[in-house]
């Protein structure tokens, strides 16, 4: 699975770049690679991922570095000698900074989800929604006759409510009542959390980048001309994206049948 850690690793790399360094020696918290060369502490503030040994797919603010050194912030972290790190200095964004990015995305992403709270009542046709489920696109119940399930298309959504026009005979009483919703993927926050696996990652990565560089202009009041020229590519990504509509891809659409009458 595609983790908080993967993707803000993909953006750094796209947005700032980061380097590779085999660990030489740890003592304590403090990490060493011979390769380091951390030049005017270019290091100090900047981002930490840990991509070998126990503390793979973990990542870390940098609290400290000079010379050929680093000292993460998250003290927890098990590295040893000839484990593989990457690093992404402070400039121009920090680790919370492409979290951000990341969440400016996903908490807006519409994605298809499942919920399985009803259960089928042979002498009911009007259910209550469950307060988390909106947007209805497909209603499965359980077959009477077999494991399986028999899609619906006598429903409709109204008022938090699912209607059933007519009581199907091969509906299972009491079996599970199967119902696909739209919703928004919503933020991560730690390392290890996991993205949903219809996320377009190509779009999350170009749309972040875009959120970056904007954020910059915003702050600097358009005076980094740097600055402008990313956000000028960002928004050919978006441009680009937009028109294929991307994270609408692996949500279906409303059953055609899907009414009253």
């Amino acid at each position: 699975m595609t983790t908080l850690f993967d993707v803000t690793l993909d953006l750094a790399r796209h947005a700032r770049g980061v380097k590779r360094f085999e660990v030489s020696s740890v003592s304590g918290q403090t990490i060493r690679s011979s390769r380091m060369g951390n030049r005017l502490g270019e290091y100090l503030n900047g981002s930490l991922w840990v991509m070998t040994g126990e503390s793979s797919g973990h990542f870390s603010k940098i609290k400290s570095a000079k010379d050929d050194f680093i000292v993460p912030e998250n003290g927890d972290l098990e590295i040893s000698k000839g484990d593989i790190i990457m690093i992404c200095p402070w400039i121009d964004f920090s680790l919370d900074d492409l979290i951000e990015a990341i969440n400016s995305v996903l908490y807006r992403y519409p994605i298809y989800a499942w919920d399985n709270t009803l259960t089928w009542d042979a002498n009911q046709l009007v259910y209550n929604l469950p307060a988390s489920v909106r947007d209805v696109r497909q209603v499965l119940v359980a077959n009477a006759d077999s494991g399986t399930y028999i899609e619906s298309h006598s429903w409709v959504e109204q008022g938090g409510q699912l209607h059933f026009h007519r009581a199907q005979g091969l509906y299972a009483d009491g079996g599970e009542i199967r119902i696909g919703y739209r919703k928004m993927h919503g933020e991560l926050y730690k390392d290890t959390d996991e993205l949903d696996p219809s996320v377009d990652l190509e779009y999350l990565r170009n749309m972040a980048f875009l959120y970056l560089w904007r954020s910059i202009i915003i702050v600097q009041h358009r005076d980094n001309p740097v600055a402008a020229d990313m956000y000028n590519e960002a928004k050919v990504y978006e441009s680009e994206y937009t028109k294929f509509n991307r994270p609408e891809r692996n949500i279906p659409i409303r059953s055609f049948y899907t009414r009253w009458s």
